[in-house]
């Protein structure tokens, strides 16, 4: 099972953890989990080599990924919300198109 976690600052996501894996099908044939995987990996991109904003983030070969823009300015924050969100809508896709059993999907407040 994958673990999606958003946190969001009042209406701002500010931050996203990416944790375990689909077992869609087999470890290096599991589209389901390379569909998370480029996700994730796309936005974490963007924030640093397209908006240019300060990321925090930890990776891990297991496929951890955790990303935090927390400790930005806010003007930073909302031009990162278009890919935080875009992410998060392909998260929902995914769940919404029948992996539910595969990808779980947290928002939290903090």
């Amino acid at each position: 099972m994958i673990d999606v976690v958003f946190k969001l600052d009042e209406s701002y996501i500010v931050a996203f953890e990416v944790e375990g894996h689909a077992g869609f099908d087999d470890a290096g044939s599991d589209i389901l989990c390379s569909a998370v995987s480029f996700l994730s990996q796309a936005t974490l991109n963007g924030l640093i080599e397209i908006l240019k904003v300060n990321v925090q983030y930890k990776a891990e070969d297991d496929g951890y990924l955790n990303v935090s823009i927390e400790n930005e300015e806010d003007e930073h924050i909302e031009k990162c919300q278009v890919l935080l969100k875009t992410m998060l809508l392909g998260i929902k896709s995914l769940i919404k198109d029948g992996y539910g059993d595969y990808v779980r999907l947290f928002i939290k407040e903090v």
